[in-house]
């Protein structure tokens, strides 16, 4: 990474953390930019080649001012689209209705205002998620919640489970900087499997100072489960 990537990486932390608070909202921690071609370099890999159009659609949990939406929706496999369509789910209304602003021209992206555990349950009691699955990314949307342990791990739990009655769904998370919101062994007591893990540094130039890096997972649900009833 070069010195100017850095200081961006530094101005950007700091933007999204004070500029919000400044104006009486929460505070985003949106991906960083040079950490998304990270993650859209590892789901092409759990995708894969693909021989005709996409069923993938790109959910970005608790998506903030939409950051993640335009970069996933020009990913490509090959020259072909990655994403048959975008979708963010925020709860706070003002900074969805920013994320609604950032991908209004682009009609593959869908901003919704709400809860993303609800909107994970609604969706995914479908009997088919969106076009066929779904990439469900995920990076501290609980940041500041100040839930339990306990509670963080029913709702985890509860999102993971759904996602699991997808075949070849995917939870595509980056841990969170001082702790671990969504535990492995929740995800695992789902039957969904680690497809592919990697450090990144999440925190740009901060996490290169200390020397410690997140982990980006990306975990899939296998091809052989049980078929949902008609929604």
């Amino acid at each position: 990474m070069t010195t100017s990537e850095e200081l961006y990486s530094a101005y950007v932390w700091f933007k999204n953390l004070l500029m919000p608070t400044l104006r009486g909202r929460p505070a985003c921690k949106p991906t960083m930019p040079m950490v998304i071609p990270i993650i859209r370099s590892e789901l092409a890999q759990v995708i894969g080649p693909m021989c005709s159009a996409t069923d993938f659609t790109f959910v970005d949990l608790g998506c903030g001012q939409g950051a993640m939406l335009r970069p996933m929706s020009e990913a490509t496999i090959d020259g072909k689209s990655m994403f048959e369509r975008c979708v963010g789910v925020e709860l706070d209304p003002n900074t969805a209705a920013e994320a609604v602003a950032a991908v209004k021209d682009d009609p593959k992206c869908k901003v919704e205002c709400g809860d993303m555990f609800g909107f994970a349950d609604r969706v995914c009691a479908t009997k088919r998620l969106f076009g066929g699955r779904a990439a469900f990314y995920i990076y501290e949307p609980l940041w500041m919640a100040n839930l339990p342990e306990a509670e963080m791990d029913r709702l985890y739990a509860g999102l993971a489970a759904q996602v699991a009655k997808h075949p070849g769904s995917v939870i595509v998370y980056c841990t969170a900087d001082s702790y671990r919101e969504l535990k492995a062994s929740v995800l695992e007591a789902s039957g969904l499997v680690l497809q592919r893990s990697t450090p990144v540094a999440q925190n740009g130039v901060f996490n290169r100072l200390r020397g410690k890096f997140n982990t980006l997972e990306i975990w899939q649900a296998p091809h052989s489960l049980v078929t949902l009833p008609d929604p």
